[in-house]
């Protein structure tokens, strides 16, 4: 009980403290999915104690905690921002571009509507993604490549600290003295 207590609090400060960096500089920082593993693991195998074995369920446990921690804390941080409207609403327009190809405009609410977007994306024989408000950004749903490399990443490290590693057994058997030669006396 006391490891599952501890890999819940784990990853949900871990989580927190991400948001909390991520909306206070408005900027995306996927790679600290990573962290939230490590200190998952961390916290997981700190409950468990220092003594204790090495257990494949105990690092599948801190395992899925942590992708929970990093996939949930995006969905609870959106909610969050959408239910006190603290995210700044974006405007986003799509328009076909010079050689035909989809423009994806996304324009800050402060912005004049007859000034030119701050912000275009080229897409290029794909639809036009949904988009949310982040902070003062508009960002597009969905993962990227990227995102899954640090989700798998963060899972991997959060398995392998939050296993343990077994400790070298003692040999309960004293180790045998040298014979006494002849010319000694034993």
């Amino acid at each position: 009980m006391r490891v599952l207590l501890g890999g819940v609090i784990g990853a949900a400060a871990a989580a927190v403290v991400w948001m909390l960096i991520e909306h206070s500089t408005r900027q995306e920082f996927g790679w600290m999915a990573i962290l939230v593993g490590l200190f998952t693991g961390l916290a997981v195998h700190w409950a468990a104690g220092a003594g204790s074995q090495s257990s494949y369920a105990r690092g599948a446990m801190a395992a899925v905690f942590a992708l929970i921690a990093c996939v949930g804390s995006r969905q609870v941080y959106a909610k969050v921002m959408e239910q006190f409207d603290m995210g700044a609403p974006a405007a986003v327009a799509v328009a076909q571009g010079e050689a035909g190809e989809d423009v994806i405009e996304v324009v800050d609410s402060d912005q004049p509507a007859d000034s030119p977007p701050k912000l275009a994306l080229l897409l290029r024989d794909q639809q036009a993604p949904k988009a949310d408000s982040f902070g003062s950004k508009a960002i597009v749903k969905g993962m990227s490549q990227w995102d899954m490399l640090w989700l798998s990443v963060a899972a991997l490290s959060a398995y392998v600290v939050g296993k343990g590693r077994d400790q070298a057994v003692a040999s309960e058997e004293e180790p045998e003295s040298p014979e006494p030669s002849e010319g000694e006396s034993a």
